[in-house]
């Protein structure tokens, strides 16, 4: 009895419970443009702060 203890936990302690690596998806390569569709345009972004002035020098 005692040699099936210790032989199944000797194989529940080198068994592993992670699969392998799902590989995600990876979408069409396109070369006409490298330039991502939503980036900001003057004035936009920064949230309530954006139209307060930069502190150059923080502190």
């Amino acid at each position: 009895m005692h040699r099936f203890l210790i032989l199944a936990l000797a194989a529940a302690a080198i068994t592993s419970c992670a699969d392998e690596e799902q590989k995600k998806p990876v979408g069409p390569v396109s070369t006409s443009s490298q330039i991502p569709w939503n980036t900001p345009v003057a004035g936009q972004g920064g949230g309530q702060f954006s139209m307060l002035p930069q502190n150059q020098y923080r502190r």
